[in-house]
C-alpha cells in the first residue's frame, strides 16, 4: 500500500465506496483483506481514505466485489462530487481489459514513476 498522506476527496470517496461494497457483501474488513491479500488494518486505512491502494490491490478489490475497476472510481465520484479525468477513466477501463503480461509491464513502469499528488487540473483533465 502507498504511504499515508492527507486524504483527497477522491481518496475519501474511494474508501466510502469500498466500505459500501464490502458491507453489501456482508464481509468484515478481515474477510475482504483475506480476499485481496492484505491485513485488516490496510482495509481500514483504505476505507478511512488514509491510503490509496496500489494498482494491483485496486484490481483485486474490483475482482473481489465482482465489478469492473472503473466502477470503483465512479462510486467514489458519486460520494464526493470529485471526478477523475476522462483520460484516467479510459486508462482504468483499458487496464481492466489488458492481458496479465501487459498489466505486469504497466505496473513495473508505474512503479518507476515518481509519486505525486494530483493537481486540480489533473482531476479535471485541463492543462494549466
Amino acid at each position: 500500500m502507498d504511504d499515508e498522506r492527507a486524504p483527497s476527496q477522491l481518496q475519501l470517496g474511494l474508501g466510502a465506496a469500498v466500505r459500501r461494497f464490502r458491507e453489501s457483501n456482508l464481509w468484515t474488513q478481515a474477510d475482504l483483506g483475506e480476499r485481496i491479500g492484505v491485513e485488516q488494518g490496510s482495509i481500514s486505512r483504505i476505507e478511512k481514505g488514509r491510503i490509496w491502494p496500489e494498482s494491483e490491490k485496486l484490481e483485486a478489490l474490483a475482482r473481489a466485489f465482482g465489478v469492473p475497476l472503473h466502477l470503483l472510481f465512479e462510486e467514489a465520484e458519486k460520494t464526493t462530487g470529485e471526478s477523475l479525468s476522462r483520460e484516467a477513466m479510459r486508462v482504468a477501463r483499458k487496464w481492466q481489459n489488458a492481458p496479465p503480461h501487459q498489466r505486469e509491464a504497466l505496473s513495473t513502469i508505474l512503479g518507476l514513476m515518481p509519486q505525486s499528488s494530483p493537481t486540480p487540473d489533473d482531476r479535471t483533465g485541463t492543462e494549466g
